[in-house]
């Protein structure tokens, strides 16, 4: 098992080797609201999410998105960023489990406001909005069983963009449409069995190909030339659970990750990203009640998202209770060249139902 262990790290360290930022909401890229992160707890890991792509926001990171033993669970995120122009974003999640398949929804949309120097008294605003649906399919549980140590799914997005300035003047918003598919393979190892439970720690490596089509605006939009880049997220995350009681389940959980994402786009022109870039975080949740983590990343030219992010977690899980609940958390900076760097707080709260 260490043996397959130490490959992953290999594959995972050759993944890239170019200059790393952040979050890639830089550049020429049509639609950047699909940049933007739709829940706080991957945040503030830094976005080292690919190999966990946990929760109802999971598939965002990853459509090949594990299951967790939830019936139904959503989320919401509200963000009012005056740093970025005013620019308000929302994102609303949900995720259902049927057997071996999981199937997701996201809608995330981007605001920002305009004014008019030439007419004062008539304001507009730019707006961008994300439709994602997704199916995983649990190999693992399939062809070995529910209560197998292997981790094997695979999964595919498909997502609807649209934009557009004050929908009043009647102009057709643009739009597009493309694919994601992603991969995730893990493995638990026991440590120490006790009553109904056990000990364990794993790892899990994930990959994700977004924009799959490089979905490209026409001339008659009069934006020839924006498209949605290719790119190649993969993912390395190690984690474990200890203290197993019958009573309180395990009290200590921790996880750490991190993953890069290379740029794969066709296009040779200015507006296509150059190279890759990484990011990686820490996790500690204790008694399955309250959670801390840490991440961290650099910024690029293109991109205002550096440096260290951090956040927390309140949680509400009880394990005889068919109800969980979970508040998120996140801090990050902004960073521009010559100003100084701002942070503004992102907060996000989830539910599920469990079986």
């Amino acid at each position: 098992m260490y043996r397959h262990l130490l490959v992953v790290i290999c594959l995972l360290s050759l993944a890239g080797s170019a200059r790393a930022v952040v979050f890639d909401l830089g550049g020429l890229e049509a639609f950047s609201v699909q940049n933007h992160v739709p829940d706080a707890r991957s945040l503030g890991l830094g976005g080292a999410f690919t190999a966990t792509a946990e929760g109802s926001a999971g598939a965002w990171w990853n459509p090949a998105t594990p299951r967790q033993g939830r019936f139904a669970s959503g989320g919401y995120l509200f963000q009012a960023d005056a740093v970025l122009d005013d620019m308000e974003f929302e994102a609303h999640h949900g995720a259902v489990e049927l057997g071996y398949l999981k199937l997701s929804a996201l809608q995330a949309e981007t605001e920002t406001p305009h004014d008019m120097p030439w007419n004062p008294d008539y304001d507009t605003f730019y707006r961008q909005r994300l439709r994602q649906v997704g199916l995983s399919l649990d190999l693992a549980y399939v062809l070995i069983g529910e209560d197998t140590p292997l981790t094997l799914v695979v999964g595919a997005n498909y997502k609807w963009l649209e934009e557009e300035w004050d929908p009043v003047s009647g102009d057709v918003p643009d739009q597009l449409e493309d694919m994601d598919f992603g991969v995730l393979l893990g493995w638990k190892s026991t440590l120490r069995r006790g009553g109904n439970g056990c000990d364990w720690w794993g790892w899990r490596l994930g990959a994700a190909l977004l924009n799959a089509d490089e979905a490209r605006l026409g001339s008659e939009t009069g934006s020839f030339g924006r498209a949605l880049h290719r790119k190649l997220r993969v993912g390395l995350a190690l984690e474990g659970r200890h203290g197993w009681t019958d009573r309180m389940g395990h009290p200590l959980r921790w996880l750490i990750s991190a993953e890069t994402t290379e740029s794969m786009a066709s296009d040779d022109g200015p507006s296509a990203p150059d190279g890759g870039w990484y990011r990686a975080g820490a996790e500690l949740t204790l008694f399955d009640m309250i959670a801390g983590r840490i991440g961290y990343g650099q910024a690029g030219d293109d991109d205002p998202y550096g440096g260290t992010t951090y956040g927390a977690s309140v949680i509400f899980d009880p394990r005889d209770l068919f109800l969980g609940l979970r508040l998120d958390y996140a801090s990050r900076p902004i960073e521009r060249p010559g100003e100084e760097v701002d942070r503004f707080d992102q907060w996000s709260a989830s539910a599920w139902l469990k079986f």
